[in-house]
Formats: structure tokens, sequence, C-alpha cells
């Protein structure tokens, strides 16, 4: 979660504010350490959250809380997003940033960049708000 808002709060808005070609070059730079980043962190939070869960309250799901349950179904649900569209998409976007800065061409980029970097903003959004109500159900457990 705190990745994810990071990025939306800080790493988006400051590339954003880049000229064309030094957007493009942070893309091609971070972006796919980015990417393995969060994708690490995503497998390693919903591989430890279910041991966790298991040892907790072990094997029998009607001893857990419905709370938990409802909180690791979102965050499930918040990876398949990330994994199935938000990964893909920037995947897609930092190829054809390569190819641009390749090809170098003045003025601004293809309309089809744009749309893929909107869609992966539009996704990452939706697993940042995913997340926040994951992460309410997991604290309303503690109550």
């Amino acid at each position: 979660m705190g990745g994810v808002v990071f990025f939306l709060s800080v790493i988006g808005p400051g590339v954003r504010t880049l000229n064309p070609p030094g957007s493009l070059e942070f893309l091609t730079k971070v972006g796919p350490r980015q990417l393995r980043y969060f994708m690490g962190a995503a497998t390693g939070t919903i591989i430890f959250g279910l041991a966790l869960l298991l040892y907790a309250f072990g094997t029998n799901a009607s001893y857990w809380p419905s709370s938990i349950e409802a909180g690791f179904g979102l965050g499930l649900i918040a990876y398949l997003i990330a994994m199935l569209v938000t990964v893909p998409t920037f995947r897609k976007a930092n190829s054809m940033a390569l190819q641009i800065m390749a090809n170098p061409q003045h003025g601004p980029p293809p309309p089809e960049f744009g749309a893929l970097m909107k869609r992966a903003n539009m996704a990452a959004v939706a697993v940042a708000l995913i997340l926040f109500l994951t992460l309410v159900f997991m604290v309303g457990t503690a109550f």
C-alpha cells in the first residue's frame, strides 16, 4: 500500500513535470526496476499474509474472522488487477518508450503512449483504493 501511494502521490506527479524526453528516459530506466519491486513486494505480501493467517487462526476457515477473509479477498483482487492490468500496461508503455527513444521525433509522444499511461494510472489508482479498503478490514479485525 505504501509503495502504491508513494508512486501515485510523488513519482507520478514528478514525472509529469519533466519534459517528454526526460519522462521517457525515467520510464525506461526506473520503470522496470519499479515494476520488479512492486511485483516482489505484492507477491511477498500475499504469501506471508496467508502464512500469518494460517499461523494465527489455523487451517479451518470457520475460525477465521470475516473481516480478515474480506481483507484477504480484497487484497487478492488488488493483486490480480496489478498483475493482469497494471504491470502488463506499464511494460507495453516501457517498450513503446524505448522505441520512441531509439527513433526520436519532434513533438509529443504518440497518442497510444498516452492511452497506455492513462490506463496504467487508472489501474494503479484502483489498486490503491482496493488496498485502502483491505487495510480498513484488516485493522477492523483488531477491534
